[in-house]
């Protein structure tokens, strides 16, 4: 390499004293033909030089050509490197996707739970409210389980107006039969009836329910409102009493009011388990553990009832009935009223998360005294 570079410099050199050399005041056809002469002399000098180098070093191009390679692979190198690196960019970026995408779907699923929860309350509500509306225009009695003796109608807003209700709930007091156990309890005319055992009392429909599913005997805790304050009441509440047949009385204006017999074979009434129950659905159904979110939460198991004898407590959720599903005490009831022939029941129920059978021997109801279609419920 030091002889190349000598060569080089020796080129150089002798083409400046070629320039020197020429006159300052040689005509251009002197000058150009000079330069040409000099062009000619430097080619042929890094001619010979080149051929000195490669005699010098013959692997001189093998090396250029060596490192041309090394270039070659360190860049196929660094582009399979880049190529690796933007894979695992896309799949973390697929990934992350993927982590949102579920994210969004669970919180999907959690908000169409929550909106069919609150569809089922409204639900609920909505009957609720059709059950209040109908039921001042016709109602059915029918002497099941308990008997109060009281004519009832659930409160409005003008009600709690009127009778400076603390809030709009509760059954009115709208007549009390004589000698009645509501009579005997002290029971009066536009008392607001808002606790039954404890449990507070929301409507007509519930508390008629309430009633009828508490055994005759039983001592009843009542909560009245009466002249602008709550007021505690016990009532022992009668029973069935003894007919052959059902009678159906209709009301009409004060001047209209007659009734008819028509016998028990057109009335089949289900057999008596002896709880408080309601029906449950959506989350409180879930929390229970209910299939489905839906069933029947036993409120209160009577003292002495079949239900008790067999081992149901208060808590537990009714979900089957000789193994076959129930959602609601209609269900239940129609369930009973297809079995009044057995002596015993199969009863699934939800307990603590676990499903538990419980054998029923079950009460056959006696004939009810007198079914009556009113204005007002009756109980």
């Amino acid at each position: 390499m030091k002889r190349k570079t000598c060569v080089l410099l020796g080129a150089v050199a002798l083409l400046a004293h070629s320039l020197a050399a020429q006159p300052a005041r040689s005509s251009q056809n002197s000058v150009s033909g000079a330069s040409a002469d000099v062009r000619s002399s430097v080619t042929e000098t890094l001619d010979s030089a080149a051929v000195a180098a490669q005699a010098e070093r013959p692997g001189l191009f093998g090396e250029v050509g060596q490192v041309q390679g090394d270039v070659q692979a360190a860049l196929a190198k660094a582009q399979a490197e880049l190529a690796r690196a933007m894979e695992e960019v896309r799949r973390k970026a697929a990934a992350h996707q993927k982590d949102i995408a579920a994210k969004l779907a669970v919180h999907r699923g959690a908000m169409l739970a929550d909106l069919q929860a609150r569809k089922a309350e409204l639900s609920v509500l909505a009957q609720e409210r059709a059950s209040r509306v109908m039921e001042p225009l016709l109602s059915v009695e029918e002497s099941e389980g308990g008997w109060l003796g009281v004519q009832i109608a659930d409160v409005d807003a003008q009600k709690v107006k009127d009778l400076k209700l603390p809030a709009e709930r509760g059954v009115l007091i709208t007549e009390v039969d004589s000698d009645s156990p509501a009579a005997k309890a002290g029971l009066k005319v536009n008392d607001v009836v808002t606790e039954f055992n404890g449990q507070r009392v929301e409507s007509a429909t519930q508390f008629r329910r309430m009633v009828r599913e508490s055994l005759a005997g039983r001592i009843a805790q009542l909560t009245v409102w009466r002249d602008g304050r709550a007021q505690s009441l016990s009532a022992t509440l009668g029973g069935r009493r003894d007919r052959a047949d059902s009678a159906i009385r209709i009301f009409g204006p004060r001047d209209f009011d007659f009734e008819f017999s028509m016998p028990e074979i057109f009335t089949p009434r289900a057999p008596v388990l002896g709880i408080n129950a309601e029906d449950i659905s959506g989350q409180l159904g879930a929390y229970f553990g209910a299939p489905g979110g839906e069933g029947i939460l036993v409120r209160e198991v009577n003292s002495g009832s079949p239900a008790e004898k067999a081992g149901m407590k208060a808590g537990d959720v009714i979900t089957r009935i000789d193994g076959d599903r129930i959602r609601s005490l209609n269900e239940l009831r129609e369930k009973l009223r297809a079995k009044r022939e057995q002596k015993t029941v199969s009863v699934g129920v939800i307990r603590k998360g676990s499903e538990v059978s419980l054998n029923v021997e079950i009460e056959q109801p006696r004939p009810p005294e007198h079914r009556r279609i009113a204005r007002r419920s009756a109980l």
